[in-house]
């Protein structure tokens, strides 16, 4: 996230830089980390298109799709980034109302 830049921004920037998508994410919430070694502000986004994603292997290296049950069992089991458990919170409860 650059100085001066909405989260809004951010994002949008950030979803064309790492798949070439030119959508409007979606804000679903966003929380506080202050556990060693992060300390930083995540902003959760969703988008839902049906256009060709294309990852920049300078971005990102790997993607995957996912059930919501998929999901849950994929972050429970591995082993992720210690503020995924709580970004997920934020997607799960939004979809499923």
């Amino acid at each position: 996230m650059k100085y001066g830049q909405t989260y809004q921004q951010a994002a949008t920037v950030e979803l064309q830089e790492e798949t070439n998508l030119c959508e409007k994410p979606n804000f679903l919430g966003k929380f506080v980390v202050n556990e060693e070694p992060d300390r930083m502000i995540v902003a959760v986004y969703n988008i839902i298109s049906d256009k060709k994603i294309t990852l920049d292997p300078t971005e990102a290296y790997n993607g995957n799709y996912y059930s919501l049950d998929e999901a849950e069992r994929h972050i429970r089991v591995n082993n992720t980034t210690h503020w995924l458990p709580q970004s997920w919170e934020i997607v799960k409860n939004t979809f499923a109302h």
